[in-house]
């Protein structure tokens, strides 16, 4: 996970800013990256794309659709049964919810801030 200190500097990205505001690591990213906005694709399809196992890539998918990064469908075999597609999901949405965990986060911290200075007197035995 990348720090909030490197989304302060000039060459912060992309993954940056969804690692840090997410907790998403190189490999869910990587996940992420492989899929399309209204392209549905396939378990299989996105671990032979990246070249990785069936189990991390399902982790991935399951972390970043909890998130709302990614869209996941049920669809229905000829045989019977069913099976789950996935796509990104598209960039307004990506780009809310992004919005919507920044000011999630700068409450959050915020909220620290006021409390930063009885906390350190606390701590350093100014205040009983």
């Amino acid at each position: 996970m990348i720090s909030l200190n490197k989304l302060g500097s000039t060459d912060a990205s992309c993954f940056d800013l969804l690692s840090c505001i997410f907790e998403i690591g190189p490999s869910d990213f990587e996940v992420f990256t492989s899929l399309k906005t209204g392209k549905w694709v396939d378990l299989d399809s996105v671990a032979e794309t990246i070249g990785k196992g069936r189990t991390s890539v399902f982790k991935s998918l399951q972390r970043l659709v909890g998130l709302g990064l990614v869209y996941r469908e049920s669809r229905n075999l000829k045989s019977g049964g069913q099976y789950h597609v996935y796509a990104m999901a598209d960039f307004s949405g990506i780009k809310k919810i992004a919005q919507e965990r920044v000011k999630v986060i700068e409450s959050a911290l915020d909220s620290l801030l006021e409390k930063l200075d009885n906390d350190l007197m606390q701590k350093c035995g100014l205040i009983l």
